[in-house]
């Protein structure tokens, strides 16, 4: 409905009075000490002043504090003969906007100087206000502050857009030989132009641009939010004996709110509790979301709240706030396309999902099943994060053994059996391409890669019946196994290096059937002839192995997986985490 016209027009005579107002100086205490009353030149020269007084290390004082800068910041205003970036307090209080919502992505304030600028911009507005008594015989503070603050907005953007694109952090480095994914950072430039031409409006929008697009960052981001919302009343549940659905204790409160705050339950849902005639109660609703919260924790579906689930739920709010930080910086290192059809293995979670394109944005799982991932603290056996293409699958497949696995066991079984046993296991060995009888091989002298070893297809063949090819250095692919009893359990690190798909039969039927055109009676024929067959894919397929510790489901559910490698630790550390603080 459109605006009727006499709610949108001023009259004249009203308008004509406040102007008689204004000119009758009603209104001089609000107005008479704007910024307008700074010396310009005092501010040009208080920019130039901090900028001049470095340290030994090359770091500035700023508001009381040395500051590391990026080079290019001091260049910057040289060039410019230090007239400020951002003069108008339109401009400075959108950029303060900008960096406050850092924390939105797990990045500290104090990464982005973020605290400091709204301070000091609070701190301007007070004096603009009670400028008179500085002007009655005072020096004005006015300009050092809007100095400081310039270079303060000035830096925290740079560092802002760094953290955005996922720069900060090389994985590749801080990973060797762990990290093989695809493109790790988006570029900055389009922040560092914007910040060149002095443009607030297309600096925000540049850092809007720079956040990943991922459904997945979104809800980590909620998961983020609930957190710090539910810390201030983060106490822990207390100890009691085992605690059923249908009991009554003083700890289904406590619970009740632990599921809210992790996604399990709706804050409508938490809210019907409060309300409930017994919040005491432990009802059907909670225990169906508690049931859920323990089978994602690999604790058993069994609605029982036992100590051990009381432990695991009472985990420290900081740590967990934590974790989902570092989670989303992992995010930031990702490309933002994934491919429409994908596979993705979160190695923590063991778990391989191929992934379509949902409705409403992101993706949904189509396929989901458990992995066996590599061993923890075994040399060059575990398995690295990295993006990849399926584009061939082989029934009944032959292994060419790597030279991790010739150096970890056939060759030192060898030396221990002078190759005897290679036959019967169903290896062939072969120099340069030629077949070799292994018990006429040196075996002592032998070296990882100096011979190819060959296992046939059969039982004993740890590829299993599939194997999905993927054409990288690191001789990682999946592929079906012939020891399914790892499945069964919680931990699953005992390949070398590749993933054990739960059930590659499905897993290959899945994706021929979208790519080639199969049905599952062709997948069944091609398992069922004998000899190895290579099927290429018409479409290769995208994969992803990754590795997140928290991960947030589209229906809000916040799941926590162990640490398995320790890259956790590792990536706290770079980025820079106390042990003892709440970020």
């Amino acid at each position: 409905m459109r605006s009727s016209p006499d709610r949108l027009s001023i009259h004249a005579a009203p308008l004509v009075g406040l102007l008689l107002l204004f000119a009758g100086g009603i209104f001089d205490g609000w107005f008479s000490s704007s910024e307008n009353e700074v010396d310009p030149v005092a501010v040009e020269q208080a920019l130039q002043s901090t900028l001049a007084n470095t340290d030994s290390t090359g770091r500035v004082l700023v508001h009381g504090q040395r500051l590391e800068l990026d080079p290019a910041v001091a260049r910057l205003y040289a060039s410019r003969e230090y007239v400020p970036l951002w003069a108008t307090p339109a401009d400075r209080q959108l950029l303060i906007d900008a960096l406050g919502a850092a924390p939105l992505h797990g990045i500290s304030t104090e990464d982005v100087n973020s605290a400091e600028t709204y301070r000091l911009s609070s701190r301007l507005e007070r004096l603009n206000v009670e400028a008179r008594e500085w002007q009655e015989g005072h020096a004005d503070p006015r300009p050092s502050i809007l100095a400081d603050l310039d270079i303060l907005l000035t830096e925290g953007v740079m560092r802002y857009a760094e953290a955005l694109s996922g720069s900060r952090v090389d994985p590749k480095e801080l990973f060797p030989g762990g990290w093989y994914a695809g493109s790790t950072s988006l570029s900055t430039m389009a922040v560092r132009t914007a910040v060149r031409a002095g443009s607030a409006a297309r600096i925000a929008e540049a850092l809007r641009n720079l956040q990943p697009v991922h459904a997945e960052y979104s809800a980590l981001q909620q998961a983020l939010a609930r957190l710090r919302s539910a810390a201030h009343t983060w106490k822990p549940i207390p100890d009691g004996y085992p605690l059923s659905p249908g009991g009554r204790s003083i700890r289904v409160p406590y619970l009740r709110g632990r599921l809210g705050a992790f996604g399990y339950l709706n804050t409508e849902e938490v809210e019907q509790g409060w309300d409930a005639s017994d919040v005491f109660l432990f009802d059907d609703q909670l225990a169906g979301a508690f049931n859920l919260f323990l089978e994602d924790r690999g604790l058993g579906a069994d609605s029982i709240l036992t100590a051990v689930a009381t432990e695991v739920l009472n985990t420290d709010v900081s740590t967990l706030v934590e974790t989902i930080e570092i989670n989303l910086e992992r995010w930031r290192w990702l490309p933002d396309d994934l491919g429409d059809m994908h596979v993705l293995v979160n190695l923590p979670s063991f778990e391989l999902d191929v992934r379509l394109p949902a409705e409403g944005g992101g993706y949904r799982d189509a396929l989901t099943m458990p992995v066996v991932i590599g061993m923890v603290n075994a040399w060059n056996w575990t398995t690295p994060v990295m993006s990849d293409t399926i584009e061939s699958i082989v029934f009944h497949p032959s292994w060419f053994v790597p030279r991790s696995v010739q150096a970890g066991s056939l060759i030192p079984q060898a030396r221990a059996d002078s190759g005897t046993t290679l036959p019967m296991r169903g290896f062939d060995v072969y120099a340069g391409g030629a077949w070799v009888d292994p018990t006429m091989v040196d075996w002592d002298a032998a070296l990882p890669g100096q011979y190819q070893f060959v296992q046939r297809p059969g039982r004993g063949n740890p590829m299993g019946r599939i194997k999905f090819v993927m054409p990288n250095d690191n001789a990682i692919i999946i592929h079906d196994t012939n020891n399914r009893v790892h499945f069964d359990r919680p931990v699953r690190t005992f390949s070398n290096g590749c993933i054990h798909a739960g059930d590659a039969p499905a897993l290959a039927h899945f994706l021929l059937s979208r790519t080639n055109g199969w049905d599952r009676e062709t997948v069944e024929a091609a398992l069922s002839r004998g000899g190895q067959w290579v099927v290429p894919l018409d479409r290769p397929v995208p994969v992803h192995l990754l590795y997140f510790t928290a991960w947030a489901e589209p229906d809000g559910r916040l799941r926590i997986f162990n640490d398995v490698y320790g890259r956790d630790q590792r990536l706290r550390r770079t980025l820079g985490y106390d042990d003892d603080a709440l970020s």
